[in-house]
């Protein structure tokens, strides 16, 4: 009966439709394609409903222009300690905002180590005086806000993301957080367990102990390379996170981004009134000696029973600001940076098919050197031919240099990345404080397009020779030793033609001194 209901009310419809008196339009060809510029038409077949040239390479776009927003569009000084960014977009009642310092989180006293690395992770976890734990969090979701503390090694952060009615509640909240944190002990309890577990299966996956043996190799035992330790783990207690926890969030220089559905009047006074009662130190922070890059190339190995080998190379890179980056960027993307179009993967995973993932990097370090390199996984047999295969494309582009497309290519494609850092506004806050806390010009990402269009392939060239050289890399290897080291599994040369053999072992990824 339902269906016959349904089916007769359809019915009624259609003829009440057919009523209707219409007029019958005959559509011209012309009117159904839409003309592409450059494309000549073509009666075969019409190509479907439009035209549609015959190689894409004949498609025709026009040139890409964008023009990133200026910084001091949005930038207010309180005083000279504290910055402060405003980007108010009322399209929805929230308000997100970050208060950076600049300080650091990581001590090279293996007393203190551990402190600092809970402390972030425990400061809502434990409640504060006004709030306990439970009802902390009860308060938090009844007013769909959000907080967070995170610490790192050079800056401390706090973050906010609440309805804009909520906001001033949740500054409030935000301050008990910093002045008066609880660290409840029951909650350390959980979070202590919960950590001792993650450690104890930290590397149960090849590809955490080559991630912690690259830096190993490269960094050594500086602080920036140390872990957290079961039994140091036992030992914390609140008492210890409440003693340490009075010297964060001090740092003389402050970088504040809010964006969301606010007036810029209003919303100054109430960061004036959250500075006033957090009270920071007019002290400049001690920030941890930089590292030094290993610079004994070879090969480095981990033995993991696996049917893959993770390989990391590298060696020392630049720190930036440096004439260097853009070109070695650029010579980056063209050798394994770029994806699909770049060298590495055509040649180590499209023609040979030895990698899923394969690619170069330059890394972006302002505050200490860094590294470049190569990263792939691959078939333990085919380990040191898909070494050779790499280091072949390094020398031949080294030697023989890029072509103009790939230059072009390589450069629009950096390019074109540009506007993904503005697509929001909370985004575009955090670009502006992340250039300007690395002493970037105002001008960056307007210079930005500029310096890259200025990379020749004569000063590509010059860059791989500097920082792409085989010669000079150090290669970390994990995967099963016997296989790696055997000759007559390898299909490639073996092993140790490629450099001196050093045999690690998990523990000493735990080093200190």
């Amino acid at each position: 009966m339902f269906k016959i209901l349904i089916t007769s009310s359809i019915a009624l419809s259609l003829i009440a439709c057919s009523t209707v008196p219409f007029k019958k339009v005959k559509l011209r060809k012309e009117d159904m394609i839409q003309k592409m510029p450059g494309v000549k038409s073509t009666d075969s077949q019409d190509r479907g409903l439009g035209l549609v040239p015959a190689h894409y390479k004949e498609l025709k776009y026009p040139d890409f222009t964008y023009v990133a927003p200026y910084p001091s569009d949005y930038r207010i000084e309180l005083d000279s300690n504290t910055v402060v960014y405003l980007y108010p977009s009322p399209s929805l009642p929230l308000i997100k905002m970050d208060i950076t310092f600049e300080e650091s989180n990581i001590s090279a006293n293996e007393a203190e180590f551990p402190i600092y690395s809970t402390l972030g992770s425990m400061y809502k976890r434990g409640g504060t005086e006004s709030f306990a734990p439970d009802v902390l969090e009860d308060t938090l979701e009844f007013q769909s806000t959000y907080l967070s503390v995170s610490l790192n090694e050079r800056t401390s952060r706090l973050s906010v993301n609440s309805l804009k009615n909520n906001f001033p509640q949740a500054l409030d909240i935000l301050k008990d957080l910093v002045l008066k944190p609880k660290f409840d002990s029951k909650r350390l309890s959980v979070y202590k367990q919960q950590v001792i577990q993650a450690l104890e299966h930290k590397y149960d996956k090849p590809s955490s102990i080559s991630s912690d043996l690259y830096s190993h190799v490269m960094f050594g035992t500086h602080p920036s390379n140390w872990g957290l330790r079961v039994n140091e783990v036992k030992k914390l207690t609140p008492k210890k996170l409440s003693q340490f926890a009075k010297a964060n969030f001090q740092g003389k220089k402050l970088y504040i981004g809010i964006s969301g559905d606010f007036q810029k009047e209003e919303m100054i006074l109430q960061i004036k009134k959250f500075l006033a009662e957090l009270k920071p130190r007019t002290t400049t922070p001690e920030h941890l000696y930089p590292p030094t890059i290993n610079n004994q190339a070879g090969i480095y190995i981990i033995d993991f029973p696996s049917k893959q080998t993770q390989i990391r190379m590298g060696q020392a890179f630049l720190q930036r600001p440096h004439p260097d980056y853009y070109p070695a960027a650029v010579a980056s993307y063209i050798l394994g940076a770029g994806g699909f179009t770049s060298r590495l993967v055509a040649s180590i995973r499209t023609e040979h098919g030895l990698a899923y993932s394969v690619g170069s990097f330059t890394s972006s370090n302002y505050r200490r050197p860094s590294t470049s390199g190569i990263r792939l996984q691959t078939k333990v047999t085919s380990t040191t031919q898909a070494i050779e295969l790499a280091f072949e494309e390094i020398k031949k582009l080294t030697i023989e240099g890029p072509t103009d497309q790939e230059v072009e290519r390589a450069i629009e494609g950096m390019i074109a990345s540009i506007p993904s850092l503005f697509d929001t506004p909370e985004s575009t806050i955090d670009a502006f404080i992340y250039s300007e806390m690395r002493g970037r010009k105002a001008s960056h990402y307007k210079d930005y397009p500029l310096a890259l269009r200025k990379v020749t392939k004569a000063r590509i060239q010059e860059v791989l020779k500097k920082y792409f050289t085989p010669e000079k890399m150090l290669i970390t290897l994990v995967g099963p030793l016997a296989e790696l080291n055997d000759p007559k599994v390898q299909i490639g040369a073996p092993l140790d033609s490629l450099g001196s053999v050093k045999v690690l072992t998990i523990q000493d990824l735990d080093k200190r001194k």
